[in-house]
């Protein structure tokens, strides 16, 4: 398709496919901060466009984006949020097989939100499982704390 209209217009279709993203790009953001018409052509006079063509484009963002936000709204991931978790240790002092050995045994209860759901999830876990786990988890915390993530979430 790219190709076809950079024949018309006798450009190179990257160009061409470039410019497509970039006014994909413009309604998208436009759109996600619900920019207002007079915001939204303010903000295109840094671009230097002619009037006619800025005009075009207030127009085309003006009649796109309801459906936009409707879109954005429909790829909101809708993910289970955490809501609670229970413990319990459980130890086993004593048995015929294991005289002198304690073996803990962490139950652990955890309670999600999915929706209007509550969700209700028991584990059973040893203590080495239970360290690796909480070292990992600890380990994406941190990574979630750099600056390049966080510029990543703020345009998510």
């Amino acid at each position: 398709m790219y190709v076809r209209i950079a024949r018309k217009v006798e450009l190179h279709p990257e160009v061409i496919e470039g410019g497509v993203q970039a006014l994909a790009y413009l309604f998208f953001e436009a759109s996600k901060m619900k920019v207002r018409g007079n915001d939204f052509r303010e903000s295109l006079l840094v671009l230097a466009f002619p009037d006619d063509l800025n005009d075009l484009l207030l127009h085309v963002y003006m009649s796109i984006r309801r459906d936009v936000r409707q879109l954005l709204s429909e790829m909101n991931y809708d993910l289970p949020h955490y809501k609670d978790l229970s413990w319990r240790l459980d130890v086993q002092v004593a048995s015929r097989m294991s005289r002198g050995e304690a073996n803990p045994i962490f139950l652990l209860n955890i309670k999600t939100q999915e929706g209007p759901n509550e969700v209700v999830q028991t584990l059973q876990t040893d203590y080495t499982n239970l360290k690796n786990v909480t070292d990992k988890l600890q380990e994406a915390l941190d990574q979630v704390k750099q600056p390049y993530v966080r510029r990543i979430a703020r345009n998510i």
